[in-house]
Parts: C-alpha cells; structure tokens; sequence
C-alpha cells in the first residue's frame, strides 16, 4: 500500500474510533464539503483541494450555506471528476455515527459558470453532483448554495409536503469538515464563518459550538486552518436552543423553504462578495 493510501486508510479508522460515543442513527443537518464522488474508502482522489470556505446563516430553525472549493490538477493528465455534495443518509464515518437528515435547495457554479446538479441515489444516500474536467496543472473554483433544517426533532424534512408547524426546542449541525480529507494531500487554507441570526448568540443557554477554537465577533464565529490534512476532530458541531420572535423562520418547512431560497441566499451571497477574496 502506498504511503497516500496508507494514510487515507488510517483516517477512515480514526473517524471509525471517533464515532463509537455517538449512537449509530443519530440523525443530524450535517453540512458537507465538496466530496470526490467515486473515490473508494480509505483511497485518495487525483485532486487537490487547496483552498475551501464556508459562509452559514445561522437561524432559529435552520442554516443556509455557502461553500467555495478550489481544486487543483497537480498530474500531467487531463481529469474528469465527479463533484458531489452528500445528503440524506450521508454517514460522517461511512459505517457508523451522525448521519445526515439531507440538504435542501442546492444550486452549484463551475467558475462562475450555474450547473444544474444530477440527483443520485446510491446505497451510502443522496448525492448531488455535477462533472467537470481539469487540465494538467489547472485550477478551477466550485460554488454551491444549500439550506438545511436544524431541528432535532423528527420532521418531514420535504418542503413541499409538509404543513406541520415546526416546534421549539433543541437545535443542531455538522460541518463535515473530515471528508475534504480525501482530497489529495493536505488542505493549503479552510475557513468556516457562522453567522448568527434570529437573535441567537453564543451567551445563550444552550449555545455550544466545538471545537472551541474560533474567534468570535459581532455574532460571527469564524475557524480558520492552514496547511493541515483534515479528520475527524476537525469537524464542527453547533447546539443550540431555537428562540421565537422572527416569524419568518418560523412556521412549516414550506414556508421556511420559501424564506431561505427567495430572500436569504441572496443576502447571504451578498455578505460573502464582502468578505476577503484570499482565505
């Protein structure tokens, strides 16, 4: 076994260990990374992802998300790679632990370029994917758009059919930092920034976001890693309690489906066009 298999190998075992306290349908928004679909377990895509960013919204019932990728062909061979966004019945350890109750109004861009994604189904869940080729030594940015509900109770998570109003209570998500690790080599910079809305802050009880390594400012709680091969202590697991008061983001998955993809992705990509383009 190759030193790169050997190490993707070892990082599939750790996200094994990682996930023995948690119980094995613990059913969660979890927000992915760009994924290499195709690329067996414990093996290592012929891409580089150099540089990722996250940018979430954070509301009383769930999280809109915005999420760059920039991905490098470092052979001397053209590449065709199927690009993929897991969601529902996505596993963060492909066997065991939290497992993802699926994402919602998904929208991707190659180089600016909107790319429709193809729905799949396959025995690990659904994935979202677009295909897109890299020249040898080329380098190309993948953007994508998606909204997850974060109750922790058991809703429909079908926009369209579900006219049940949405109760108080627990919150919560992932961000499935650990799979960007399946990209070739190390990550060159990853950013998540978390954005809280609807009155939530992390003085709030209940509030807990881990690991605990981000700066917070104005309602802002940003992570920021160099040069560093992604596992599973990496990701980022957010709590909290929903509060009322914003009508908006309460009521059914209808009406908060609207919400999101009508009104905030369009705020929400206003609010990145602000940020720092290097990260």
């Amino acid at each position: 076994m190759s030193i790169p298999s050997l190490r993707k190998f070892l990082f599939f075992i750790v996200l094994i260990v990682f996930s023995h306290s948690v119980s094995a349908q613990d059913y969660i928004a979890m927000l992915p990374v760009l994924h290499c679909r195709g690329v067996a377990s414990g093996m290592e895509s012929p891409v580089q992802l150099t540089r990722s960013r996250v940018v979430a919204f954070v509301y009383a019932n769930a999280v809109a998300v915005f999420t760059e990728a920039e991905l490098a062909n470092t052979s001397d061979t053209r590449l065709e790679v199927e690009l993929a966004l897991p969601s529902t019945g996505h596993n963060e350890n492909e066997s065991a632990g939290k497992v993802s109750n699926g994402i919602l109004g998904v929208q991707m861009w190659v180089q600016g370029e909107r790319v429709e994604p193809v729905v799949l189904h396959d025995d690990s869940g659904e994935w979202y994917t677009i295909k897109a080729r890299l020249q040898p030594g080329e380098t190309r940015k993948v953007k994508a758009l998606f909204w997850a509900e974060t109750s922790l109770a058991d809703i429909d998570a079908n926009p369209n059919g579900d006219s049940v109003a949405i109760t108080m209570g627990a919150r919560g998500f992932m961000i499935d930092v650990a799979h960007a690790g399946l990209w070739k080599g190390n990550v060159e910079s990853m950013q998540v920034h978390l954005v809280l809305r609807d009155g939530i802050t992390t003085a709030r009880p209940g509030f807990e976001a881990v690991p605990g390594t981000y700066m917070s400012r104005d309602s802002v709680l940003t992570w920021s890693v160099k040069f560093f091969e992604p596992s599973a202590s990496d990701n980022i697991l957010v709590s909290y309690q929903s509060v009322s008061g914003n009508s908006e983001t309460e009521g059914s998955m209808q009406r908060l489906a609207s919400f999101i993809t009508k009104e905030e992705y369009g705020k929400l990509l206003y609010y990145v066009s602000l940020l720092h383009e290097e990260y």
